[in-house]
Parts: C-alpha cells; structure tokens; sequence
C-alpha cells in the first residue's frame, strides 16, 4: 500500500494498493490507526526475541509479517495466532524486545482477505468533479454536465437537449455505488460491451471504463485499460436501461 497521489480521486481512496493487484486500497487507514494508538497486549511471553524464542511461538514463519515506512523510519511486525481459535495472537515488534499476546479484538485486521483490502468500486468522482460522461458501444451518447452556481442547481445535457438533473444525479448516485462482486478477471477478447469515459472540470486524466460480458451471470470492467474485476450482468443490465432512460 502507498499514499494515493492522483488528484482526481485521492479525496475518495487514500490509499492505493500496489501489489499483488492494482487496485483502490479499503481499511488501510483503519490498520494503521491501530498502531498509531499504541498496540494493546494482554501478556509477554518472552523477554527477548533471539532466533530460538521466535520459532517456539511460530513468528520466524509468522502468517501476518507487516512493514510499514512512517516518517523515513521502518517497523515490522510479526504476528501468528497462539492457537487454531486464533482468539490471541503472538506478536514481535521491532520496537519492542518482548514478545507478547494480543487479543484478535485489538488487531481485526487479521481476520481479513485480501479481497477485503480492495476498494471495489468501479468510479469514485463527485458528480460535481464531471464535465462530460460519454458511452460508446451498447449506447452511443453523451452527456455534458455544468453547475449553475447562480441558480444551485445542475445544467445536464445530452447533446443539445436538456434533460432532468435530479434523475441524472439519481442514476450516477447508483452507478458509484456498483462495487465488484471477484476481484478474479480473465482474458477477454474482441470489443467492450461498453466503454464509459468520464471527462473531469478540471481538465484531469480521463476515467476510462469498459465492460466485457464473461458469463451469463457476470460482466468485467477495466480501468484505464487494466481488467479490475467483475460485477453482476444484473447492475450491469440496470445500468444501460437507466442511461437509456435519461436520453430523451
């Protein structure tokens, strides 16, 4: 995980996570605030960490080795449950000689995924970001999009025509909301269903999205060209008849 440094969305997604998949990262802050705070421990198990003590509780294979860089400096943290119930678990810091016990309630990030530290969401730009959302494919249509600051209110056009911003502002308040289901993507062939290109008013990178059909059940969408993840045919299918709703 690094700090997200694009501008066009770092407001919505802090962090981005940079390997074993690229994605929008979720809960980052969540763990770091865990530390930050200081790790509550029930107990020390050892008061020394030496090649023989790490083994005799699992850490010199732990299932959780954590290294953060803060401020220039480096901490490891490794931590392995002290049972199968995994209600506690042992944990060697390298800021503390000990070794101790922490109970999972302090550290819920190991009962995680890693699917879980994926910000599924396709898009994340405010509306009031947007200038232009264009489709070309299954529809070929565009929408501009300006805000009226005299009056407080959206001007929303498809091409030369007016059209009601409240629905306009209720269909995109669904569509940010569409989150992937599998963050598995496959090879697909061929054109997109779909692409989707959001355009931002301040002149930004464009978001770029498309949707290949890969099953009866499931479409994949790419982001900037790169397969993110798959969402259902149903959102999918939603999707198309509420944008060709707003086409008068």
């Amino acid at each position: 995980f690094k700090p997200n440094t694009d501008k066009s969305f770092n407001e919505y997604a802090t962090y981005i996570c940079t390997s074993p998949l690229l994605r929008m990262a979720n809960g980052v802050e969540d763990m770091m605030n865990i530390f930050a705070g200081g790790l509550a421990s029930s107990s020390a198990v050892s008061f020394d960490q030496t090649q023989e003590s790490l083994k005799t509780f699992g850490l010199d294979n732990p299932q959780w080795l954590l290294t953060m860089k803060v401020a220039g400096k480096t901490y490891t943290y490794r931590i392995t449950p002290t049972d199968d119930t995994k209600v506690e678990y042992y944990v060697a810091s390298s800021t503390d000689k000990m070794i101790r016990t922490v109970p999972v309630s302090n550290i819920t990030f190991v009962q995680k995924e890693e699917k879980d530290f994926y910000l599924g969401f396709m898009a994340v730009e405010s509306i009031k970001t947007i200038s232009e959302f264009n489709l070309s494919g299954e529809i070929n249509t565009s929408f501009t999009l300006q805000y009226d600051q005299d009056n407080e209110e959206y001007i929303i056009k498809n091409g030369e025509q007016r059209i009601k911003s409240d629905d306009f502002q209720s269909f995109y308040a669904e569509f940010i909301q569409t989150t992937a289901i599998d963050f598995n993507t496959v090879a697909t062939s061929g054109k997109p269903q779909l692409t989707l290109t959001i355009k931002h008013n301040d002149g930004s990178r464009d978001t770029v999205l498309t949707f290949t059909k890969v099953s009866e059940t499931r479409y994949q969408y790419t982001a900037g060209g790169k397969a993110m993840g798959q969402i259902p045919a149903t959102a999918y299918d939603r999707m198309v008849k509420q944008i060709n709703k707003l086409i008068p």
